[in-house]
């Protein structure tokens, strides 16, 4: 995955979502005047939502670009199992027996772990995306039902402006849990990084890592695996019925 995930249009569904939090908390301020629990909603809890309710587009588009490397893997790691699975039909010997495990285990091993990587982040992606979207709507709804309430105030006479800040801090906590919901999420993908490191150790044991680059003399069969392999006396060919 060469590219960055954030694309222009990720970036733009982060500038939207902020512009509705910002125009949600701003016309809670106002209705909640002049009681002055507004200043309360525009000076601090929207910032907080604005700075951890953050837009779901990016993870979506990475869990899409990651299940598609883990459809790649598997096919390709199928295809050369079965490939060796044909070998036995043609080849017989010691040298058939040292391919195919080199093949086994330098390179379709390495594809199942990384087809397991694939599917592990995946599914990290997906859960904070659908975690993300569902508290911001949660959010957007509880914003919109204390405008209401803050409007219908109003007609509360002199406990009018106790009214609202009674609303205002209910929808403080509120937001306040969201952001704990949010942060919930994000320690949640510390379980996703945990099994990721387990498909990491196993790719590691197919290919010797140099920095974070695959080690082309680790993916070589050897020198003397490959006596083995080019010496015709090993190759014990029979003929295919």
């Amino acid at each position: 995955m060469g590219e960055n995930v954030v694309s222009g249009a990720d970036q733009a569904a982060t500038i939207a979502l902020e512009a509705v939090i910002i125009g949600l908390g701003g016309t809670l301020a106002v209705a909640a005047e002049p009681s002055g629990a507004g200043a309360l909603a525009m000076a601090f809890v929207t910032p907080v939502a604005v700075m951890n309710v953050r837009s779901w587009a990016p993870f979506q588009e990475a869990d899409d670009k990651w299940t598609g490397l883990a459809e790649e893997f598997s096919e390709l790691a199928g295809k050369l199992s079965r490939l060796n699975g044909e070998v036995d039909g043609i080849w017989k010997g010691a040298g058939s027996e040292v391919f195919k495990n080199f093949l086994t285990t330098k390179v379709v091993e390495p594809l199942d772990a990384l087809q397991k990587l694939a599917i592990t982040t995946s599914s990290g992606c997906n859960t904070v995306a659908d975690g993300l979207e569902t508290l911001f709507w949660a959010w957007s709804v509880g914003t919109g039902l204390a405008i209401v309430g803050c409007i219908a105030a109003n007609a509360g006479g002199p406990a009018g402006p106790a009214f609202k800040w009674a609303i205002i801090g209910s929808w403080a906590a509120f937001v306040l849990g969201i952001i704990t919901a949010i942060v919930g999420l994000m320690q949640g993908m510390r379980g996703a990084n945990s099994a990721i490191g387990t498909a990491v150790a196993q790719l590691k044991r197919g290919f010797e890592l140099t920095g974070e680059k695959v080690d082309a003399e680790s993916a070589k069969i050897g020198d003397r695996y490959r006596d083995i392999v080019s010496n015709p006396e090993n190759w014990n060919k029979e003929p295919v019925t």
